[in-house]
């Protein structure tokens, strides 16, 4: 019978080998002992690698190689690729961004494990825990619910489901939508204010440089109906005496 050499091994990373004919088991890599063995039947052309306990970690391409001694064109190799199924953990649900009116912020679901990996979905419920339909213009993709020009409305409970072949997991948030801190009304009504009280100052200064600036006096009267007194107004002050006025010679 040819001698041959049997490798398994992950791709650049051997795991068992055995030589045949050979009395002595396959060697196993120390790293693999106790996880890995090798089932053989050599006159039927069978090597089955098999692998106990595996994890997520265990999830790559694996080759097998043969090589006939002594016969350059009879080494064979072939692949398989092995895909570890974990089910999604507990995904953490988060708010990004500033629940307040107006606002627009992001609610956030992942899973730490899972594969394949997990597909999120995002289901609202209003404040009495009633289903409702996504608010418009809300996004949901890859465990990221949009939500734009929030108000009171948007408040409620909102389940982020995290899902693979394996099974399912959840986790909600509470959402509960503020109006912004009064603090900050405040503050926009103090600005309004002192703005209001420039733009009144402005006016009445360019009104008082016309006024100053005016050639000539005038004076305004009236009848004081209840004294018989005639009344008026000189320079801006009411008396009862005509205002004098003084020519201005040309020079």
């Amino acid at each position: 019978m040819s001698q041959s050499l049997l490798i398994f091994a992950k791709i650049l990373s051997p795991i068992t080998s055995y030589l045949n004919p050979n009395t002595k088991p396959p060697t196993i890599a120390k790293r693999y002992k106790g996880k890995a063995t090798l089932k053989l039947d050599i006159p039927q052309g069978v090597a089955d690698l098999l692998l106990k306990g595996v994890i997520n970690t265990d999830t790559r391409t694996y080759e097998c190689i043969v090589e006939i001694i002594g016969d350059e064109d009879g080494s064979q190799s072939d692949t398989a690729k092995l895909v570890v199924l974990v089910a999604p953990s507990t995904p953490v649900c988060k708010i990004a961004g500033v629940a307040e009116y107006g606002q627009n912020i992001n609610l956030t679901c992942l899973s730490e494990e899972g594969t394949p990996s997990p597909a999120y979905k995002w289901q609202s419920h209003d404040v009495n825990n009633v289903p409702r339909p996504n608010p418009p213009k809300t996004t949901d993709k890859n465990g990221i619910l949009s939500l734009y020009n929030i108000s009171k409305d948007t408040s409620g409970f909102y389940i982020c489901t995290s899902t693979n072949e394996i099974r399912s997991a959840k986790c909600f948030i509470i959402l509960a939508v503020m109006q912004p801190p009064m603090n900050k009304v405040s503050t926009c009504v103090i600005l309004a204010a002192v703005a209001a009280v420039i733009i009144f100052g402005i006016i009445i200064f360019f009104y008082c440089c016309r006024k100053k600036n005016k050639p000539e006096e005038y004076e305004m009267g009236r009848s004081d109906e209840a004294g018989g007194k005639q009344l008026f107004c000189c320079h801006g002050i009411i008396s009862s005496s005509r205002c004098a006025v003084t020519p201005t010679n040309n020079v």
